[in-house]
């Protein structure tokens, strides 16, 4: 994007390459990166001539321990829930590395359940599905969609540091990176099954109200992007302690 004070404002970042004019001199902006799934942006910017002008990089509010280095040099002064401006002389092949550390956290939502975050993206149960086809209109197929694996799970999280609560998994990111069977990080937890939260009106009920107390053992589950999951469970139930044992006599 333009700036209004004739520079460059990096609002969104993807694999990508701008061609552009500034102050009258051709620019050329490549981006390579793995975002939103790595945690770092590389960008070579190429004026057809010296030229001085301001680059703006948006930084996250989740970013809090964020990094830009240039040529080599770290910028001080970067902060979260910013754009942060670099005003200079750019010549061609000038480098900007942004760093954008993703940390696992958790968000409060109803019933005191919470959703799992890390950088931009939110995550969901990995679920089994299993798909048949409802009718054929033209070139339009209806389907629907059963699980094929348990759901019902309330989550095992450390209060006072939810972010040792989860392991992240990296892998190669794949030409469709929201494919289910192979997302490019992944998020595994410790959680329980909850037997008392069951399917309503074909969906899942509402998550029971946490502090949820229940018997049985913590299994490991994994949960990947969001937007690779077709049946989602994204708000969790919190596990509580587990619930007095009965006294045999």
């Amino acid at each position: 994007m333009a700036s209004a004070d004739d520079g460059l404002a990096l609002a969104a970042y993807a694999p990508s390459q701008v061609h552009t004019s500034v102050n009258g001199v051709d620019v050329t902006v490549d981006e390579t990166t793995d975002y939103p799934f790595r945690d770092r942006v590389s960008l070579t910017v190429s004026p057809a001539a010296k030229v001085r002008f301001p680059l703006y990089l948006r930084i996250p509010a989740w970013a809090a321990d964020a990094a830009i280095i240039v040529n080599g040099q770290k910028v001080d002064g970067v902060r979260a829930a910013s754009f942060q401006r670099i005003d200079r002389e750019w010549q061609k092949g000038d480098r900007v590395e942004i760093v954008l550390p993703m940390e696992v956290r958790t968000v409060a939502g109803y019933n005191g359940s919470i959703s799992v975050e890390r950088g931009p993206l939110v995550y969901s149960l990995a679920i089994g599905e299993s798909w048949s086809r409802l009718k054929q209109t033209g070139p339009v197929t209806d389907f629907e969609v059963f699980p094929t694996s348990p759901w019902n799970y309330g989550l095992r999280v450390d209060a006072a540091n939810p972010a040792l609560s989860f392991q992240v998994t990296e892998a190669p990111v794949e030409r469709q990176p929201f494919d289910r069977k192979t997302p490019p990080v992944s998020v595994q937890a410790k959680a329980r099954r909850l037997p008392q939260w069951v399917i309503s009106n074909d969906s899942a009920g509402p998550p029971p109200e946490s502090p949820v107390s229940v018997a049985g053992r913590d299994e490991s589950v994994t949960l990947i992007p969001y937007g690779a999951a077709r049946l989602r469970i994204t708000s969790f139930p919190v596990l509580g302690p587990d619930p007095p044992a009965k006294k045999s006599w």
